[in-house]
């Protein structure tokens, strides 16, 4: 029951956050060069002590087929949660992954695989961040978010 609040909770955080971004369905075809296409559309996933020791991190994010994204974050802390909300960039080039929010001078990059055939589970590994973390093996999944 719990898990189901949260996801309705930050479904609608970040629906709201995205003020006039409109929900747009994946196109079927490549759009430039420098996107995978697979990775448009809305993404969720989360992780605990990865980022910072006793941290839980839950997120949703949007990626548009122009290459910019937003996402909502909730961090989880000793009881209490904070939320944020992010803009960037999103690109892939050479099979990697990049992602660089509006306000960073670098982009962070992750190796990235998609563990179903359906093309809605996706593996990420970090390569290099602004960030530093609790855990130099970062990764994670994000799960696709079907808006039918």
């Amino acid at each position: 029951m719990n898990k189901f609040f949260l996801v309705g909770f930050i479904s609608l955080i970040l629906f709201s956050a995205c003020g006039s971004k409109e929900i747009q369905k994946p196109i079927e075809k490549k759009v430039s060069d420098s996107t995978d296409i697979r990775l448009v559309g809305v993404w969720e996933g989360m992780e605990t002590d990865y980022q910072k020791l006793g941290m839980q991190k839950h997120w949703m994010q949007q990626r548009f087929a122009d290459g910019t994204y937003v996402i909502m974050f909730v961090a989880i802390e000793n009881g209490s949660g904070k939320r944020s909300v992010e803009y960037g960039k999103w690109w892939v080039k050479d099979g990697i992954f990049y992602e660089q929010c509006s306000s960073c001078k670098k982009s962070d990059s992750y190796q990235y695989s998609f563990l179903s055939d359906s093309n809605e589970t996706l593996k990420y590994k970090l390569i290099t961040s602004q960030e530093k973390f609790a855990d130099e093996n970062y990764e994670f999944l994000e799960f696709k978010v079907n808006l039918k």
